[in-house]
């Protein structure tokens, strides 16, 4: 996860499945504190990024979302999808998305 450029969370890795189901174990959950100005005035606000984790060799990028603050302060806590999209200069594997 990132805000504003830099790394604010990374969650392990799930091995050996094209379907992860990230939980508690897997440190899924993060607190973070941030003035709600900051916040606001993010132009990306939060970046999920989803990477496949290669054991010797770097990871590839899935793909990522965003969530805006104004989609944080008014979610009521409801499941919601988000559509994975390539980053810029990385492979598009055209589909994926994340629960959340």
């Amino acid at each position: 996860v990132w805000f504003n450029g830099v790394k604010i969370h990374q969650t392990d890795y799930i091995p050996n499945t094209e379907d992860p189901i990230w939980t508690l174990r897997r440190s899924s959950l993060f607190l973070w504190k941030v003035p709600a100005i900051d916040l606001f005035k993010s132009e990306d606000c939060l970046i999920f990024e989803v990477e496949d984790f290669d054991l010797g060799s770097s990871s590839t990028s899935l793909g990522a979302f965003n969530v805006s603050a104004k989609t944080l302060y008014h979610w009521n806590g409801e499941r919601r999808e988000f559509a994975l999209k390539s980053l810029l200069g990385e492979k598009d594997f055209g589909k994926g998305k994340v629960a959340l």
